[in-house]
């Protein structure tokens, strides 16, 4: 009984060591652009930054985000808040995933006042889109700046040139191993 005891409380640490970043897909109305906190990265100026349409998932109750790219750039969204961090945990990411072309999940890096840092040699992931359903999962480290320090983050999604990307099932945390 003793030795149970001290799995689960040691389990329960585990748990509570990783913090769950909300996605909000389940708080999107179908039809509409984007889910709800996620923006479409507008950072350089184009005629064309992409679409974004919430659409009913690989079940029926389920919803999922459709993403597509223009023909001559990608298509990067990010969530609007940022993520209080330390250098050296990990973000980990997992979603149900179909289309054609790439994904790459990676991060934005921020200080701890909420300020882009460009310096950050952030750690990314790229898969390979089918049309086929699938799962994908990386655990990606936080990295340090070389100019300031790092004490935030927001997840983002890129999708290749002319890509479309179907995605639900998202889920994002941070762990410190």
């Amino acid at each position: 009984m003793k030795k149970t005891l001290i799995a689960v409380v040691l389990g329960c640490a585990a748990i509570l060591a990783a913090r769950d970043i909300k996605d909000n897909l389940e708080r999107a109305v179908i039809g509409a652009d984007m889910i709800p906190g996620w923006q479409i990265n507008k950072s350089g100026k184009a005629a064309d930054y992409g679409k974004g349409k919430i659409i009913v998932g690989h079940e029926a109750d389920e919803k999922a985000l459709q993403l597509n790219a223009p023909a001559d750039r990608t298509l990067s969204i990010y969530m609007q808040s940022s993520t209080p961090v330390t250098v050296g945990e990990y973000m980990e990411f997992s979603a149900d995933v179909k289309g054609k072309g790439m994904v790459t999940i990676s991060y934005y890096t921020y200080n701890a006042k909420d300020q882009y840092i460009g310096d950050v040699k952030t750690q990314s992931q790229s898969f390979t889109l089918t049309e086929n359903l699938k799962e994908i999962k990386c655990k990606l480290k936080i990295m340090p700046s070389k100019s300031n320090s790092l004490g935030r983050i927001r997840p983002c999604i890129v999708v290749s040139k002319g890509g479309e990307l179907v995605i639900e099932d998202i889920d994002i945390e941070i762990d410190n191993d």
